[in-house]
């Protein structure tokens, strides 16, 4: 049994008006999910800025949003502790054996290093995601040079989302298309050529 693809695309031309009604159910839907999501995703977005402007006042000067939202992550306040504890060390190691002297033929310092290196590995591993990120932040600061006082917050900038998710709707629209060309398909019986 074959089955032409002229008449198979003829029938889908028949079935014009249950493509596209399926194709805007599809759009509604989606961009309607897409909306949402992106309406959820700004609120989220707002509610921690106003979470870190509120916390400022009693942060050290080098805590960015950033760094504060990767802290807020992480949630267990011992893992918080460990991470910083840890960034702590990292940073007091690179000091003392960073820089040129890491890679120096001093017998103890070398040892120094691959003890540290391993110990490093290991840390690391135990991290979730998220702690992991914050410690990575943390480990990165300049802390020496980062100045006192508390961070200075500026105003919530980020933009409103669009009601049309063009990405959703665009979704939308193939799954949309997909769904009335297999309706179109059920609901056909083409004729057979033995």
């Amino acid at each position: 049994m074959t089955i032409e693809l002229s008449a198979f695309f003829h029938r889908l031309a028949e079935k014009w008006k249950l493509l596209l009604c399926c194709m805007l159910i599809g759009a509604v839907l989606l961009g309607s999910y897409g909306y949402k999501n992106a309406v959820q995703t700004y609120a989220n977005a707002q509610a921690r800025h106003d979470s870190y402007a509120e916390a400022a006042e009693n942060l050290p000067g080098y805590f960015t949003e950033d760094l504060y939202n990767a802290r807020e992550s992480v949630g267990d306040p011992k893992r918080i502790a460990f991470a910083e504890a840890f960034a702590g060390l990292y940073r007091s190691f690179i000091s003392q054996y960073g820089g040129e002297n890491m890679f120096s033929p001093d017998t103890e310092n070398l040892q120094a290093y691959m003890m540290f290196l391993d110990s490093y590995k290991d840390v690391l591993s135990v991290m979730s995601g998220p702690e992991r990120n914050y410690f990575e932040i943390l480990a990165s600061l300049d802390l020496e040079n980062a100045g006192s006082g508390h961070p200075e917050v500026g105003d919530f900038t980020a933009q409103a989302p669009s009601v049309i998710q063009v990405k959703w709707v665009g979704i939308g629209l193939f799954l949309g298309l997909l769904a009335g060309c297999f309706l179109a398909a059920v609901s056909w019986k083409p004729a057979r050529k033995e």
